[in-house]
């Protein structure tokens, strides 16, 4: 009936609430809609910059603006921006760790997580190819990449320059359950980090005993009333699209935010006889 038409178009735009990372985590990664899947977000050059040719900083900076004028939506990174030098100053750090170890003779082993469109991955397997011809055949890269649209760009750039040294394995790296296994590796996550669903907490301001403001970053768990963490809330319209967003706390209730908080936001130790810094 006509009224409960109007409740439920009512209910359909009610605010919905999700965690700080859980939003982000959709808002990049969500199958078919996030940033990562939906499109062509990590710009490759069609080709490298000749930087012999440059003249200069000033030129550097317009070649540079150039770049990213041509895919103003994407990512445009320093492995891509100083392609193959970038990656090849890796690989040669990655030779000179396996020689200052004295494993030479031994496997290889490199895992690289979000690896962009392969671009990495491929230069640094050229350049042990071509530096240390015996260990390159004893080399296994992993490529681990949530996107799928990625992973499969991923094990195109890869596949035929270095054909059985690279697999690519879809998954999420944070909740990666795969075998673990011993001994030496390298790890490698270049623009990973920024790109990571996070929590945000609030504290409220509170006064110590003594009168003096604790540093508001020091998380008490006898004190967690004081803590509050940050939900989006999204208003759909009644075709589904997203009307708005905003951010709302709650009390801080969410485990793995409080475990977190536990392990990451304590005091810091100051040795004895070492002076406070101005305003701790």
């Amino acid at each position: 009936n006509e009224g409960g038409d109007v409740l439920r178009r009512a209910m359909s735009r009610a605010r919905s609430a999700l965690l700080t990372r859980e939003w982000i985590r959709r808002q990049l990664y969500l199958k078919g809609r996030g940033y990562f899947s939906a499109q062509d977000c990590v710009y490759s050059p069609p080709e490298p910059l000749r930087f012999r040719e440059l003249v200069g900083r000033g030129e550097y900076l317009r070649r540079l603006d150039d770049l990213y004028r041509a895919r103003a939506e994407a990512f445009l990174t320093p492995v891509e921006v100083f392609r193959p030098w970038y990656s090849r100053a890796i690989g040669r750090y990655v030779l000179e760790q396996v020689e200052e170890l004295g494993r030479t003779r031994q496997p290889l082993r490199i895992y690289e997580v979000g690896g962009g469109n392969g671009t990495n991955a491929k230069h640094i397997l050229d350049f042990i190819k071509e530096a240390a011809p015996a260990l390159y055949e004893q080399t296994s890269y992993t490529l681990i990449e949530i996107s799928a649209e990625m992973a499969e760009r991923q094990r195109q750039r890869v596949r035929d320059a270095h054909p059985g040294r690279c697999q690519v394995i879809n998954r999420d790296f944070c909740e990666f359950d795969g075998p673990t296994e011993s001994g030496d590796c390298f790890v490698i996550a270049l623009e990973v980090l920024d790109n990571l669903p996070h929590d945000k907490l609030v504290r409220k301001a509170a006064v110590s005993d003594g009168g003096d403001v604790e540093p508001w970053w020091v998380y008490r768990p006898e004190a967690s009333a004081q803590w509050f963490e940050t939900v989006v809330e999204s208003t759909p319209t009644e075709t589904g699209d997203i009307a708005d967003h905003r951010e709302s706390l709650r009390p801080l209730q969410d485990p793995l935010a409080r475990r977190a908080a536990e392990l990451f936001l304590l005091e810091p130790k100051v040795p004895s006889g070492s002076a406070q810094p101005a305003g701790s």
